[in-house]
């Protein structure tokens, strides 16, 4: 599944397909995310590309930030 097959497929969510995409920016802290029931969480942003499309991708899971880096070219 490509980047461009999820976004014209609407979905949102996990996808069921995986994806292989290369991580090519990350930032540099995490950012502070109010929920709906007023707690707060750490949220990570970060870029990915799978060599046709570049989206922004927000990680939700704060046990997971130490593992994304910036990966080295070419990646496919």
């Amino acid at each position: 599944m490509s980047i461009g097959l999820a976004f014209g497929n609407r979905a949102s969510g996990p996808y069921k397909t995986p994806m292989r995409v290369c991580i090519v920016a990350v930032d540099e802290e995490p950012s502070t995310f109010r929920g709906k029931d007023g707690t707060e969480r750490k949220v990570l942003a970060c870029a990915v590309s799978d060599g046709c499309k570049v989206v922004r991708v927000v990680c939700y899971a704060s046990n997971l930030f130490g593992r994304l880096k910036v990966c080295q070219l070419p990646y496919l």
